[in-house]
């Protein structure tokens, strides 16, 4: 028997087991690891480009999806082999409370960040397309965020069963596959000016620490490693090369939509400071549907991020579950990210690369790589495998004290 399947076999007893729980096809895994990656962090990727460089963010950006399948493959191996499909019992096993209480923490940072983010959006959506029909809102202006949370995002996150919103998490990816396309078409389109590929590697590349205020943002739309160890215990024959198939062409499927909309984002809107989202174009009824649909569809999904942010903060309560606290517990996760978006406005994409650099950092390139070092006598460790999780590690170091400090500096000088 080679390493390779010593490492995917499992004996009658556990076979047995698990058959009738392995109900998950890899092409049914694949959508789900990428639908859970692929989301509005999609929108602002041009913008990373304008920082670092189009030649360095493109770098970048590929290395973040290099580094990120790594870590996917790790965690698959762990959640393969451990048992689980649960990220904090993996860090409970390998450092036992630390390990699952500093994830825990950095989830739930990472998720409220991410609240603020589609409380932001949400409202900016609403805005500019309330402008676009010329509505005159002059008399709630300073309630124009609060609209959505207000009459929308609470009394659906207020549901103990969400299973009837599960739709909106398919409407987000296919929603941002149709501002791929929709960029894509604009810029072969367009009459507008625009630059072309010469022109953008000629512009110089910020290689200085304060380019990694960015990868925060980069980050941000790579995360779906919660999702990889919860579909290890369900996925159907999970031997190693269907894994890495899984956690490969899910990476691949997210690039199909974040390349083209960063490329031609970069190539169009460089040269035109009054773009900030990708579907900032005024007077564009195409991208003003767009702004319309993204907008309710982030409204429609905010619930079901609000869900395990409130599971997971619940876990720190020392209250039972009740009707109260559930209550409770959705109010302030839903006013909360509210409040901060009405204080800070724009500069809430600055709170996400802030929160995204040291939360995401550790999430993705810091705790996979601990967990694996830590758990190495439970499964067969191939060579290149510790050699990556070293590596992985040392990187992940880096992004999270340049990309903090970065994003720190870069707040507080506004």
């Amino acid at each position: 028997m080679t390493r390779d399947e010593q490492e995917t076999v499992e004996s009658p007893g556990e076979l047995k087991k698990t058959m009738n729980v392995r109900n998950v096809s890899l092409t049914s895994a694949i959508f789900n690891l990428t639908k859970s990656a692929v989301g509005v962090g999609t929108l602002y990727l041009h913008a990373r480009l304008y920082r670092l460089g189009f030649g360095l963010g493109l770098a970048v950006l590929l290395l973040a999806a290099t580094m990120s399948t790594l870590s996917l493959h790790l965690l698959s191996r762990l959640a393969h082999n451990c048992g689980t499909g649960d990220y904090f019992v993996i860090g409970k096993q390998a450092l036992g409370r630390f390990g699952e209480l500093s994830t825990s923490v950095a989830l739930l940072l990472f998720l409220l960040a991410a609240l603020i983010y589609y409380c932001f959006f949400a409202g900016k959506y609403l805005q500019e397309t309330l402008d676009y029909l010329n509505v005159d809102y002059s008399g709630f202006a300073s309630l124009t965020y609060a609209v959505p949370a207000l009459l929308c995002m609470f009394p659906l996150a207020c549901l103990r069963d969400l299973s009837a919103l599960s739709v909106a998490s398919v409407a987000g990816m296919v929603s941002m596959i149709g501002v791929m396309l929709l960029v894509v078409y604009y810029y072969f389109t367009t009459g507008e000016p625009k630059l072309s590929l010469a022109q953008a590697f000629a512009y110089p590349n910020d290689i200085g620490p304060a380019a990694w205020g960015a990868f925060g943002g980069i980050i941000f739309a790579f995360v779906n490693h919660f999702t990889v160890v919860s579909l290890m215990p369900v996925l159907q024959r999970p031997t190693a090369a269907r894994r890495a198939c899984l956690n490969v062409a899910s990476t691949l499927a997210s690039l199909l939509v974040y390349l083209p909309c960063a490329v031609c984002g970069y190539l169009m809107f460089k040269e035109n400071p009054k773009v900030g989202s990708l579907l900032s174009v005024e007077n564009n009824v195409m991208f003003a549907i767009a702004r319309a649909v993204v907008g309710c569809v982030v409204m429609l999904s905010f619930p079901l991020l609000l869900d395990p942010a409130r599971s997971t903060l619940a876990a720190f309560l020392p209250i039972e579950d009740s009707p109260a606290r559930h209550y409770g517990l959705t109010f302030c996760l839903t006013f909360v990210p509210l409040l901060v978006v009405l204080k800070f406005g724009n500069d809430c994409d600055g709170i996400l690369s802030l929160i995204s650099a040291m939360c995401g950092s550790i999430l993705v390139f810091i705790a996979p790589p601990i967990f694996f070092l830590s758990l190495q006598g439970k499964m067969v460790v191939h060579g290149y495998e510790r050699i990556s999780a070293y590596a992985l590690l040392v990187f992940g170091l880096i992004a999270l004290v340049t990309g903090t400090y970065s994003s720190y500096m870069g707040l507080i000088g506004k």
